[in-house]
């Protein structure tokens, strides 16, 4: 697996790599030869010069890559945040020159979706609260909405998309969750774009698929997949993906900063996700963190089993703690340890980010009827409930066991399942759409939305609708209101 990782590596960054070489051989004529006449001077000059840019350029890109600038609300808060972007898409050129027609629609009352910076672009400073710390622990990047309604969201008005439903009495077994939902996507009788990361989610969802699939259904399969997935788990590739209608999205990795700044707010494979999403209902492998758990014991696997006070223990929680303590009362289960802590905060309060950060290159509101998260059902939503114990047991390499015997016994890999651990697929980006509401209207101005004239020119002051009169961001007056 690690050399596939490393030819994605060489594949993704391979002129950038050689354009150093490059300079590096030029560098060390430079200090070898000394210069004869004057054109060599001037060959020197120009390369000192070449060396001296590609330096400032490494230092702005590595200021401003996008790994830095997902952690940016946490690091620096909403208005610093806000103004960092704000700085990325100017350095860049980001945004070009466009006339910006008015919306013409009609915005609905709440939003379903929303960037950090959104609360600024009204005009307002939305405070930091507890909500904010408890998404940032489970790595939430978007407005948190908590879905037991305990927490607020800070100052916008916000509305919970999936109910968190009762699961009392339920009984069905993971397996059994999994071959109805992949029957319940066949059933559909529609093309199906499935993007598929090699990762234990996305490949749940294609093994699903295939198991269920009679072979006019599989005709109508297309994967879509980029170079890292092949690299991530080869073998399914080689045995069940090679040989269906499939594209490798190609082109430098969403990591890539040199790939383009564009990167900071899309990466490669959102573009192709909206198109299909226009055309084809879109299987994503989606909630399957929020089903069983929180990256951070990935992360953290020192956590597993221990006590919750061990993580509340962080300074980062002090000034938050009753808040939290009335979160974990609000779990439908006991939570004994930090796995049950971290699942319920990645499923109460990260659950509706995840329903809409991979769509951030939808143009078309009509596109959101075509999308189907795998694990975004009610059924699954009942079976991590019901199941606590069945989520990890004592290892990293258990996380997500049931889901691993579930792709061993279509694939029959049993190193996949007993030592795959969970890798991060997505490399979400900050995006290009600011929120969006409850009419599934896209609210986004320009390339980057951080224009705010063109937010002014498009919105007027209707996106103040949003604010809550009664919170504190109403104190000043805003842009939009």
């Amino acid at each position: 697996m690690r050399r596939h990782l490393l030819a994605d590596w060489f594949h993704e960054n391979g002129r950038e790599l050689a354009i150093d070489l490059a300079l590096a051989a030029a560098v060390i004529w430079l200090v070898l030869v000394p210069p004869r006449d004057r054109i060599e001077v001037v060959i020197q000059a120009a390369i000192v010069t070449g060396v001296l840019l590609r330096a400032f350029t490494a230092w702005r890109d590595w200021r401003y890559a996008p790994q830095n600038l997902n952690h940016i609300w946490y690091r620096l808060g909403r208005d610093a945040g806000t103004r960092t972007i704000d700085k990325v898409a100017r350095i860049y050129r980001l945004e070009k020159p466009e006339s910006i027609h008015p919306f013409d629609g009609e915005l609905g009352d709440a939003l379903l979706h929303a960037r950090q910076d959104l609360p600024a672009r009204c005009g307002f400073s939305a405070p930091r609260g507890a909500i904010d710390v408890v998404a940032d622990s489970v790595h939430g990047f978007w407005i948190p909405i908590d879905r037991s309604h305990t927490l607020a969201p800070p100052g916008l008005r916000m509305e919970v998309a999936d109910p968190i439903p009762d699961a009392a009495g339920f009984t069905a077994h993971f397996d059994d969750v999994c071959l109805a939902r992949a029957e319940q996507i066949l059933d559909e009788d529609r093309e199906i774009a499935v993007f598929w990361s090699g990762g234990i989610d996305s490949t749940t969802a294609l093994s699903a698929l295939l198991m269920q699939a009679a072979p006019a259904d599989r005709a109508r399969l297309h994967v879509f997949l980029r170079p890292r997935s092949i690299g991530e788990y080869p073998e399914f590739f080689a045995a069940h993906v090679r040989d269906l209608p499939h594209t490798v999205i190609t082109g430098h990795g969403a990591n890539a900063f040199q790939a383009g700044p564009s990167r900071t707010f899309s990466s490669d494979v959102g573009p192709v996700l909206g198109q299909q999403a226009s055309e084809k209902l879109v299987v994503t492998g989606e909630h399957g963190d929020q089903v069983f758990g929180s990256i951070k014991l990935a992360e953290n696997p020192e956590w597993i089993g221990q006590p919750p006070d061990r993580y509340l223990n962080d300074p980062a929680f002090d000034g938050f703690r009753d808040d939290i303590e009335r979160l974990n009362a609000a779990c439908p289960v006991p939570i004994g340890d930090i796995d049950t802590m971290l699942w319920w905060w990645n499923f109460a309060v990260k659950w509706q980010e995840i329903s809409y950060r991979s769509l951030a290159d939808l143009r078309d509101p009509s596109s959101f009827r075509n999308i189907r998260h795998f694990f975004q059902t009610d059924d699954f939503q009942k079976w991590s409930i019901a199941n606590p114990d069945l989520k990890i047991r004592d290892s990293l390499a258990s996380y997500k066991w049931p889901a691993k015997d579930f792709i061993y016994a279509f694939a029959g890999d049993a190193d996949y399942r007993d030592h795959k651990v969970k890798v991060g697929s997505l490399r979400v980006r900050i995006g290009s759409v600011l929120a969006i509401d409850n009419h599934h209207n896209i609210i986004r101005a320009g390339q980057t939305s951080t224009d705010e004239q063109k937010i002014r020119a498009k919105y007027g002051a209707s996106l103040g609708r949003f604010v809550i009169g009664d919170s504190p961001l109403a104190a000043t007056t805003g842009r939009f209101s």
